[in-house]
């Protein structure tokens, strides 16, 4: 098999806005932003954070941070670690992801099986991601001989990727006229680059952001705890009205998700949320055409897409139903009992990328060690 060549330079392939055909609302016509390759193809691990993560990678090379002898850490529990991860094996650099102690059990094993060392925090925080990158900028700012921040909380390469590639596709590789994108809210690389991009254009376009409902979380988003709200760091010269964030819960969520995977569309939970969210403003009167931002695949989440499902699955159907979606939950779920049980997400990573050794987990408490030791 011909393996990918990940990372050969700073903007993967684009793929063209795919319209959702089924989805129909007076006056709006949706659009996904796909950043993702099919997770039976040579690629499945692509993402949209692939982006930021050659910036600030590539960034770091140039300017001589990463030198031998370095460590590369970063404050991850997904995407972005398994991006660095393939970079900094590429490049002959050990890689530590810092993650909640509460991160998903395929989560945790995809990241060890592309090379990633998982540094496992508490899970008794009540703001999993300010404590993961407040610990992390705390280490390497006192292990800064050894240790090398690749933060995308608070680097300006991150949006600054999404300015010079997502906005740049959507808005100049595409033949429509936009006229809104929506896009869920994590580390808001993606919102600040778009909307700094709209601002040097003066387009007349719509932003719009989801978070998750309290207590509920979609993986990629920053999960709201007790009194942990949404709170973007300052890294983008533009800032996203707080008008224009709202809430989408886990029922909405997975209600589209699960239709789009009835489509034939494999689309990861954050995708759902972000689409639900367009829905919604368009029967609200939002018209036009209205971007949807795609950021990963639905490999990586067996375990959550099962437990969702059963969870939320009668409330999915008294909500939504128009959408038909008893049987495809059926088959969702099916689905990912599969792909649980045979370890087929494992099997895929491993025929996809040649990653010779897995990575270790360690405790916080360990960081010192490590930087002594490795």
């Amino acid at each position: 098999m011909t393996r990918p060549a990940h990372h050969a330079r700073l903007s993967p392939p684009s793929l063209p806005l795919q319209k959702v055909e089924w989805l129909t609302s007076s006056g709006a016509t949706f659009w996904l932003k796909r950043d993702w390759d099919d997770p039976e193809g040579p690629d499945p691990l692509r993402s949209i954070k692939r982006k930021p993560a050659l910036f600030m990678f590539h960034d770091a090379m140039q300017k001589q941070y990463l030198a031998p002898g370095k460590l590369i850490i970063s404050a991850t529990s997904g995407n972005l670690g398994i991006e660095l991860a393939f970079l900094a094996r590429q490049h002959g650099f050990p890689f530590y992801c810092v993650a909640p102690g509460a991160i998903l059990p395929e989560g945790l094993e995809i990241l060890r099986a592309v090379g990633a060392n998982v540094i496992r925090t508490t899970e008794r925080e009540v703001c999993p991601r300010e404590f993961t990158v407040f610990y992390t900028r705390g280490y390497a700012h006192e292990f800064h001989h050894r240790l090398v921040n690749l933060d995308q909380f608070y680097s300006w390469l991150n949006p600054l990727s999404h300015c010079r590639t997502t906005a740049r596709e959507i808005f100049e590789e595409s033949s429509i006229r936009v006229d809104a994108v929506a896009a869920c809210l994590g580390s808001c690389g993606t919102v600040g680059g778009i909307l700094s991009y709209i601002e040097s254009k003066k387009l007349d376009v719509q932003v719009f952001g989801a978070q998750p409902d309290r207590s509920q979380g979609i993986p990629g988003t920053h999960v709201i705890r007790g009194d942990c709200r949404w709170s973007p760091e300052n890294y983008s010269p533009v800032v996203l009205p707080d008008r224009n964030v709202l809430t989408v819960d886990n029922v909405d969520s997975f209600a589209f998700s699960v239709k789009l995977w009835s489509e034939g569309v494999a689309a990861g939970p954050s995708t759902g949320m972000a689409l639900a969210l367009a829905d919604r403003q368009a029967r609200a009167g939002l018209r036009g055409n209205i971007v949807v931002i795609s950021a990963d695949s639905n490999l990586k989440y067996p375990g959550l897409i099962r437990s969702e499902l059963i969870k939320h699955r009668e409330e999915i159907l008294c909500r939504y139903p128009e959408l038909d979606l008893g049987r495809p939950i059926e088959r969702a779920i099916e689905e990912a009992d599969r792909d649980i049980g045979s370890h087929r997400t494992e099997r895929r990573i491993q025929q996809a990328y040649s990653v010779s050794s897995a990575g270790a987990i360690f405790d916080a408490e360990e960081i010192e060690e490590i930087v002594a030791g490795a």
